[in-house]
């Protein structure tokens, strides 16, 4: 007997029946089969040995525009699959249904009108009591939703990605513009000056203030590059962390112009990691160099507060201050907000013009 042969879902039960053990139960798998088809709404498709399907339920013809009488004796794959259905996908599934094997997988198929959409798919073999295969049982319930938010998600991070690597090249390019402006503006002129001298040396070898202008500029000279390689290079980190924080602080803020105050309160400062404790030290430096250029004030305040849970970090001036939407779309705070993220940190700015401005980081300490 074939079982593709169109038959009633009577006649289709009393074939299953004939196959299955019954329960010690009243219940009869005509009720069962029945209870599934008006109450389930996911797919549900039996097919034969062949893979030709004999039965579906109400959902699957909701699911799918397709009528019983549309797809009986029929290879479901060939209906409901299309070009954008994955090939690796179906090739796991005929290599389960091959060997006779139950499987799930998700895969994109396709409705009668060709609307896309996701499914995930249970199949399960039946067998009769001589372990003869007689049956496939599949249902399958859409997750297009879950797949689409899914998408949202991914979207959403391939976005961040992008704009965290526009960032990163953005603060790189300004690296060099600034190493090669210190090099051209700064130190290049003072060597200058110092050829200018060495060449009226010549012409007056006693001339003893020449000599001590020359030794003074040279001595700039290495200032200035000491400085800019301290704010290229990595800082070792080998001092304790609030001593390096004095000290860039010390060396960035001209101490005859600004009065600064640096507070350390807490002790759980002392069990960041290596990596955070880097990662704030950039992030004040950073926002020192954004005071130092942009906010034509005279007073800053580094605090650094620590709990059980979290630190706190606060760097203010008393400058002029800025719009805070304005401020946001800097690249300095750029940084720093791409800094925060990586250590898990919640960062906020309270700006106006005229009013200084103030940064706060949270940082969990379990970051």
């Amino acid at each position: 007997m074939n079982p593709a042969v169109s038959v009633s879902t009577s006649d289709q039960s009393s074939l299953i029946e004939q196959h299955y053990v019954k329960p010690a139960t009243s219940t009869s798998l005509n009720d069962i089969l029945s209870l599934v088809a008006k109450n389930t709404q996911n797919s549900v498709v039996i097919t034969d040995a062949a893979r030709k399907i004999i039965w579906v339920n109400k959902a699957f013809t909701k699911n799918t525009g397709y009528k019983l009488k549309e797809v009986q004796g029929k290879v479901a794959g060939h209906i409901l699959q299309g070009k954008e259905t994955n090939p690796a996908t179906v090739k796991y599934m005929r290599k389960q249904l091959n060997g006779q094997l139950p499987f799930e997988c998700e895969i994109l198929n396709y409705t009668k009108k060709g609307q896309k959409l996701w499914y995930h798919i249970h199949v399960q073999p039946v067998f009769d009591k001589n372990n003869r295969l007689v049956y496939y049982v599949g249902m399958a319930s859409n997750i297009t939703r879950q797949k689409e938010l899914e998408e949202i998600v991914l979207q959403q991070q391939e976005s961040e990605r992008i704009h965290l690597l526009q960032t990163t090249i953005e603060a790189q390019e300004k690296e060099r513009n600034t190493l090669g402006s210190e090099l051209h503006d700064n130190i290049n002129q003072m060597l200058g000056v110092v050829v200018l001298y060495n060449g009226m040396i010549r012409t007056e070898p006693g001339n003893q203030e020449l000599v001590l202008k020359q030794a003074e500029i040279i001595q700039n000279c290495i200032t200035e590059i000491r400085t800019l390689s301290h704010n290229l290079v990595t800082p070792s980190l080998r001092r304790k962390f609030e001593d390096e924080i004095r000290l860039l602080v010390n060396n960035t803020l001209p101490s005859h112009y600004y009065k600064v105050r640096t507070r350390f309160v807490g002790e759980a400062i002392k069990k960041l990691s290596t990596d955070v404790q880097l990662h704030l030290y950039r992030i004040v430096q950073e926002q020192l160099n954004n005071i130092l250029k942009h906010a034509a004030g005279n007073e800053v305040s580094v605090i650094f507060k620590t709990s059980e849970e979290a630190l706190l970090l606060s760097v203010q001036d008393n400058g002029i201050g800025t719009n805070a939407s304005e401020a946001a779309h800097g690249i300095g705070l750029q940084n720093i907000t791409n800094r925060a993220k990586l250590i898990n940190a919640e960062m906020s700015i309270k700006t106006a013009p005229g009013k200084g401005f103030k940064m706060v980081l949270k940082v969990p300490l379990n970051s």
